[in-house]
């Protein structure tokens, strides 16, 4: 934030009353990138900020808003983007403290991304064979339902064909002695 208040305090510069004929369109639409990106920035909406930026930049070009771009792409994850920035900020030569604190954030970015490279194992290309699906058989859940819902029809027709011949071998009006089937003798 305190780099970005730099930045405009540079672009707050008025010109003097006999330079204002002198005054370059360019860097009066660079400033209004810069304050519509800072803004931006400070909203938190770092994509567009950086279109800003770049903008701002590529009108004027202001070695302090290639920081502000860098910090746009640190904000939003990219470090590599982020340090490839910042590298080319430290070769205008900015203040020497800023020297310090720019080359501390990128061994800060290195080292996330070597972290981040031993963690995530590399991508690897599948073959063709990979891809394609084994022949296992038939689907054993489907073939074990198969074999229940036949067992149980099975059942019922046995079941079914006892009780069958039962009626038709016991005659009406004789009482059935269920005490072979371990059931108490119903008289009617």
């Amino acid at each position: 934030m305190i780099r970005l208040l730099f930045a405009l305090l540079l672009f707050a510069q008025t010109p003097s009353v006999h330079a204002a004929d002198k005054v370059d369109p360019n860097i009066e639409f660079g400033k209004a990138h810069y304050r519509k990106g800072a803004a931006l920035f400070d909203a938190e909406e770092y994509g567009e900020a950086l279109q800003q930026f770049i903008e701002a930049y590529d009108l004027t070009r202001r070695p302090e808003l290639l920081f502000n771009i860098a910090k746009c792409y640190d904000r939003m994850g990219k470090r590599e983007e982020a340090i490839g920035k910042y590298r080319v900020y430290l070769d205008t030569n900015p203040v020497p403290n800023e020297i310090r604190t720019v080359r501390h954030r990128i061994e800060e970015l290195e080292q996330l991304i070597a972290v981040r490279a031993e963690v995530r194992p590399e991508p690897r290309l599948l073959s063709s064979d990979a891809l394609r699906v084994p022949d296992l058989g038939p689907d054993p859940v489907v073939s074990h339902r198969r074999w229940v819902w036949g067992a149980a029809i099975g059942s019922v027709l046995v079941i079914g064909a006892v009780v069958g011949l039962l009626v038709a071998l016991v005659p009406n009006n004789a009482p059935v002695d269920a005490g072979a089937l371990g059931l108490a003798a119903i008289h009617f």
